[in-house]
């Protein structure tokens, strides 16, 4: 069964560019060129991944996605934007956002975050007693759900997407409100201390999750 895409673009041009792109990989694509057109599609359920411009008419991608996200719709999703400031990422991340993609974009580039979304979206991920669940945006420590906050987990969640490897401060700074290495240092403490994880600190780079012993 091939994914369902939900697609908002208002860029004609763009928009059948990436329909054509998308739908000759396999992709099954609906395009909505407005916030309202996608409310309306996404609220009908069904699909696997939602691609969202931002700056389109009527309702733009940021209010659309948190007010999915308040609606419990936990589909993943990526924008495409020519925003390029932090604060603007920010918000995009904070509205519920799984990753974005600057404009110009490499189409390939766009594909491999398609396919990787699609992955993780059934894909649970277990690092000793803790699981993320992407499907729900759930964590759980021992099998009970855990509340820390959106930034927390979600540093967490980068951290173990990345497992054993160094993650840059300025991809972690992504997914922060209002980055800065002193909040950055706070939100990992709330890591290590709800789930009782071991969160290395990479000088001048920025922080790593050990692999676990057990887990070679």
């Amino acid at each position: 069964m091939h994914e369902r895409i939900l697609l908002m673009e208002d860029d004609p041009t763009l928009a059948e560019t990436l329909v054509d792109l998308l739908e000759s990989e396999g992709y099954a694509v609906t395009l909505t060129g407005d916030g309202e057109a996608a409310a309306d599609a996404a609220y009908d359920g069904g699909f696997d991944l939602y691609l969202f411009d931002v700056n389109v008419p009527r309702l733009n991608g940021f209010d659309l996605l948190g007010a999915l996200r308040e609606a419990e719709d936990k589909t993943p999703t990526i924008f495409i934007t020519a925003l390029t400031d932090t604060a603007s990422l920010s918000k995009g991340f904070a509205s519920g956002a799984e990753d974005y993609i600057k404009k110009p974009f490499d189409p390939e580039e766009l594909l491999i975050r398609i396919a990787a979304r699609c992955r993780r979206k059934s894909s649970t991920l277990v690092y000793g007693t803790v699981t993320y669940d992407p499907a729900s945006r759930t964590l759980y420590l021992e099998g009970e759900p855990v509340d820390m906050g959106e930034v927390p987990k979600n540093l967490f969640v980068l951290l173990l997407e990345h497992l054993g490897q160094n993650v840059d401060k300025s991809l972690l700074y992504d997914v922060m409100e209002n980055p800065s290495d002193s909040a950055l240092r706070v939100h990992i403490n709330t890591v290590k201390k709800r789930l009782g994880v071991s969160i290395d600190s990479v000088r001048s780079v920025g922080y790593r999750l050990p692999r676990l012993k057990e887990s070679r």
